[in-house]
């Protein structure tokens, strides 16, 4: 929810949660990270819902100030949200061909 606010906003928030030992310890962990991790309570409906919720979802799952994070639906099925810019879109871009390759060797992988 945090990153999906008004930047001022977010950090005046952000200024705030940092007084408390508590939040300053985890604003590090989640800051820190090489990238996010999340796991929505909610099933995605169709390979439309998945891409949906990966891209925009409901603001409340997934932290926007990483370059990208992954999501496990709790029926199996995941994406990722991703950086947009030019300079790190290419970098997602290499991430996804490459998993794409590593599946396809398995022959117990459907990667379409």
């Amino acid at each position: 929810v945090l990153t999906t606010e008004n930047r001022d906003v977010w950090a005046n928030t952000r200024t705030r949660l940092m007084n408390d030992p508590l939040n300053r310890e985890s604003l590090h962990r989640v800051e820190s990270a090489l990238f996010g991790v999340s796991l929505p309570d909610a099933l995605a409906k169709d390979s439309d819902a998945v891409m949906a919720e990966c891209a925009l979802g409901n603001g409340e799952h997934t932290w926007f100030d990483k370059s990208f994070t992954m999501i496990a639906f709790p029926d199996g099925k995941s994406g990722f949200c991703a950086e947009h810019t030019s300079a790190d879109a290419p970098v997602q871009s290499r991430m996804c061909d490459d998993m794409k390759a590593f599946m396809a060797e398995d022959d117990k992988h459907d990667v379409d």
